[in-house]
């Protein structure tokens, strides 16, 4: 997908940092919008297993009532296995 033919920001290729710069200022942010309208994101594999690693500790940020001392011990020392 391309935004046009003729690239405002100039050449194609390059570092990841430098293309984010010349987008960045050379590009209108309506220009960008208008080409990528669905931001999405998905998760890596290694992004579940830290997911799953870490359910207690996200739940109890869900439950107002749960304090995360009440977490047990071997659900927060999973996510340090991950690597």
């Amino acid at each position: 997908m391309s935004i046009s033919h003729t690239r405002p920001w100039g050449k194609a290729g390059g570092k990841k940092n430098d293309l984010i710069r010349r987008v960045l200022t050379k590009v209108e942010p309506s220009a960008v919008q208008a080409a990528f309208p669905n931001r999405t994101y998905a998760i890596t594999d290694k992004g579940k297993r830290v997911l799953v690693a870490n359910m207690a500790i996200i739940n109890a940020h869900k439950d107002p009532a749960m304090r995360i001392w009440d977490v047990p011990e071997d659900d927060t020392q999973r996510s340090s296995e991950l690597g």
